[in-house]
């Protein structure tokens, strides 16, 4: 799709200067520790710590800030009068500018992608996401005329068609080969498919490489955790929310939930119109009654059909009074005028898949009071990817792509109208063509949340961008400073923490579900205990106008955006700057390559850590502490682990870290007390892998850069603004 674009400004008529931004401080839950999980990771923590040996030194993948460019030498390629914005607390500022660096532009200097205006850089991106398309197809054709290369690893994905276009498509480029064109009785490595589509990924495999008579290689890497159809269904939004609430038994615990919007399910066996026999779900009608006595009326519910739901296909937003949830028997009664959308109530309106009566739904509360992108209500797809259940280990996409509603939002005086609350982004019932939803946007869709494009169309209340912050020396004159700088101020040092800290808690929560599956199913097949699962998962989040974020859904089968054919994919609302490949890097499809390398020191690593610990590590341990470290060094500079969360390393990254009881951070970054995994169910294995993360420095071992934090797009002067 072509997109609109105009030249962005290059300079401002001020003089060029330093813009010295205020720091906005997170908000740090603190509890008493409860009793160590395991007494001897504590020993040997802490033996590390008196008598480790020397570590090894950075590569050149992993600079420290000492080494880091000089960003006033940096901006002197920019136009004359161009502002530099750099944050006025150092430590914040050295977090950024990694961040800013793990961003850049492939094959720019930071000097050259600061000489261009943004049209010029635009066009660069794009040649790019051509380059890379092209070489997926060149992979395709060759592997379809030449033979596999012996020993290869073979693989299978499933036939939808984003895992036989460009996932195949790198995992040819990554030395991978199709099962199918594989030596006769080949075993299966790996298998990459929907995560939520059921809880036998080995028979699903099997099929996909023809007729089940496939066999798994006894390590093959599978696309699936037993488990997550659970909770990635539209129904799990309630039980988690609910299960959270039992779980939660004191204040300290009580953000956990925090971001779980409550919900509650609804079932009925008639498919006539009106509805009849709708019950609320019997175990929870008592409950919901009890939580709206403390709720502020009206409350705003989106009621989501929990199958069929395609292109929000019988969604809609619907007003409870406080009357409407006095009892259960008026909350059955509201329930039933409301499931399905009363428009529908038009004899011409009730054929049509809207309509259509469904025998499942849920209620979750509706993000009303929600930021805004242009004057447009907006989701966040974000990506997570699950490495291992026990111990838990999260891998986060360090930027979300924003879903813009066609439609500005008018708050709660339209809800009826879809297309400003439901239907979000190119939805045929609501635009007659890309370019007239793209009209919106002068530079373009923004494609990442972490574009300056979108930054500079973030708003917390509609015409209003994040407050300027105190502390601004530079700008002389109101509005001197480009507005997408203080939003991405608010949005790196708020709303992202506030993202990890979601997914932490869901996952966390959701994490007991997923060891009862995994048990069940090694105990019908114990075969599959050696198996190497992972799930790649796709959050819905939904900003409201302080910057605190709510879990909508996690979707197990959501489209993979990645780089295709047609132009490239950049022309499209989303491109993929490598984020693909390297979430199949991280899972190791290709036997992590770069442990070639740093294998050795590893080792060493390992063998002091584990004799600290009393002897040697506990059966599994040492695997699972080598699987962290493999998984670090080849996540590339777009993704990072979630969980454990990554440690800023003082003697690294100097002054930048904070350190309490619970760890040492970094400053714009969610933080997990004991208190919290306590609640959530630490397991002996969650504490080893955490004490060896806490007394070893993996940076220093594989030498890749290993930073939290949200991604910091290129280009990053832009509107007549520089925030290296």
């Amino acid at each position: 799709m072509m997109m609109r674009r105009r030249r962005a400004r290059s300079a401002v008529a001020i003089a060029a200067g330093a813009a010295v931004l205020a720091t906005v401080p997170l908000f740090i839950h603190h509890a008493p520790a409860p009793r160590d999980v395991r007494a001897r990771v504590v020993r040997a923590a802490a033996a590390w710590s008196a008598a480790a040996p020397p570590q090894p030194a950075p590569s050149a993948g992993g600079k420290t800030p000492r080494d880091a460019p000089d960003p006033e030498a940096e901006a002197a390629a920019l136009p004359r009068g161009t502002i530099v914005a750099v944050h006025g607390d150092a430590r914040v500022a050295t977090q950024r500018r990694l961040l800013a660096r793990l961003g850049g532009a492939a094959g720019l200097t930071r000097a050259t992608e600061n000489a261009l205006d943004f049209e010029a850089f635009d066009a660069h991106l794009a040649k790019a996401a051509r380059a890379r398309a092209a070489g997926g197809l060149a992979a395709r054709r060759s592997r379809n005329r030449t033979a596999c290369a012996p020993r290869a690893p073979t693989f299978a994905t499933s036939t939808r068609k984003d895992y036989r276009g460009f996932v195949a498509e790198e995992l040819l480029e990554l030395g991978l080969c199709p099962l199918d064109r594989a030596a006769r009785g080949a075993p299966l490595d790996v298998y990459i498919g929907e995560p939520g589509t059921g809880d036998d990924a080995a028979r699903a495999a099997a099929r996909a490489a023809g007729g089940g008579a496939a066999r798994l290689a006894p390590h093959a890497r599978l696309g699936h955790v037993p488990g997550v159809a659970r909770i990635a269904s539209k129904g799990g939004a309630a039980h988690a929310f609910w299960t959270c609430r039992g779980h939660m038994s004191s204040r300290a615990d009580a953000w956990l939930c925090a971001a779980l919007l409550p919900a509650f399910d609804v079932a009925s066996t008639s498919r006539g119109w009106p509805p009849r026999d709708v019950r609320v779900a019997v175990s929870r009608a008592s409950d919901v009654v009890a939580w709206a006595a403390s709720q502020t009326f009206p409350v705003v519910w989106i009621v989501k059909p929990r199958e069929g739901s395609y292109l929000s296909r019988g969604m809609h937003v619907v007003t409870m009074s406080r009357r409407d949830v006095a009892t259960p028997a008026a909350l059955d009664a509201w329930v039933l005028d409301r499931v399905v959308d009363r428009d529908c109530r038009r004899p011409a309106a009730r054929r049509g898949p809207e309509c259509d009566r469904r025998k499942n739904v849920t209620f979750q509360r509706y993000v009303h009071r929600t930021a805004l992108v242009r004057g447009r209500k907006f989701d966040v797809r974000v990506w997570v990817l699950v490495t291992s259940v026990d111990p838990l280990r999260l891998y986060v996409l360090r930027h979300g792509y924003p879903k813009i509603a066609s439609r500005a939002y008018t708050g709660t005086r339209d809800l009826g109208d879809q297309c400003r609350h439901v239907r979000l982004m190119l939805d045929p019932a609501c635009v007659h063509g890309a370019g007239e939803f793209l009209a919106n946007f002068p530079d373009g869709y923004p494609k990442s949340t972490a574009s300056p494009v979108f930054h500079d169309g973030f708003e917390l209340v509609r015409g209003h961008a994040p407050p300027p912050l105190p502390g601004n020396t530079t700008a002389t004159a109101p509005g001197a400073r480009a507005r997408w700088v203080d939003a991405e101020h608010f949005w790196q040092a708020t709303v992202w923490p506030n993202v990890e800290r979601a997914l932490t808690a869901a996952l966390l929560l959701a994490r007991r579900d997923l060891l009862r599956a995994k048990a069940a199913h090694e105990r019908a097949d114990p075969a599959a205990a050696g198996l190497r699962r992972f799930a790649l998962l796709a959050p819905d989040l939904a900003v409201d106008r302080r910057g605190r974020v709510y879990v909508e859904e996690i979707n197990a089968n959501g489209k993979i955006m990645g780089t295709h054919g047609r132009a490239g994919g950049y022309r499209d609302l989303f491109h993929d700057d490598g984020y693909v490949r390297a979430f199949l890097r991280i899972v190791g499809v290709d036997a992590h390559p770069e442990k070639k390398r740093y294998g050795g020191a590893l080792a060493a690593a390992l063998d002091h850590f584990c004799a600290a610990a009393g002897g040697s590590c506990a059966p599994g341990d040492r695997a699972d502490l080598e699987a962290a470290v493999d998984e670090e060094a080849h996540a590339g500079p777009h993704w990072y682990r979630l969980y454990p969360p990554t440690r800023c390393v003082a003697a690294r990254h100097g002054g930048a870290c904070e350190t309490d009881a619970d760890g040492a951070w970094w400053p714009e970054q969610a933080r997990v007390s004991r208190a919290a995994r306590a609640a959530m169910g630490e397991t002996p294995r969650d504490a080893t892998l955490r004490a060896f993360l806490a007394a070893v420095d993996t940076e220093a071992i594989h030498g890749a850069p290993a930073v939290p934090g949200h991604g910091r797009w290129s280009p990053r002067a832009y509107r007549g603004t520089y925030a290296p």
